[in-house]
């Protein structure tokens, strides 16, 4: 169950990425990462490595070069890629997802982790 997990969770990671900021900018996050010891395979069970290494590569490129709005902050935007990734997690695991404002983003992925291993079933509707 948890590679399955693991497995569903990069590919949503990756989608979001690739959607939100294109191929070329989702790659060189993903070489950022592989720098701080969180090479791709390894992101679901580093994510709070993952989410500080979104966070300094945001800041270090220029928000021109990766097309994002001047006004939005770095963490303005890694809180919207997470609730994003979070909520498009729980739409494929038919986990209902109802929270406003910023989460704990490895802390939810863990929640929701737990009720697919205790119920055993990614199709059943659960609550987080």
């Amino acid at each position: 169950m948890n590679d399955q997990f693991d497995e569903l969770l990069l590919q949503t990671i990756d989608k979001t990425l690739r959607s939100t900021f294109g191929p070329t900018a989702t790659e060189t996050i993903y070489t950022y990462l592989k720098t701080k010891s969180c090479p791709t395979s390894e992101i679901p069970q580093k994510l709070n490595v993952f989410c500080l290494g979104v966070r300094n590569i945001l800041e270090i490129q220029t928000f021109n070069r990766i097309g994002i709005h001047k006004d939005i902050t770095t963490i303005g935007i890694t809180t919207i890629l997470e609730k994003a990734i979070t909520k498009s997690l729980c739409e494929k695991l038919g986990v209902e997802f109802h929270e406003v404002g910023p989460i704990d983003f490895p802390h939810y992925i863990e929640k929701i982790k737990t009720v697919c291993h205790h119920n055993k079933s990614m199709s059943t509707n659960h609550n987080v």
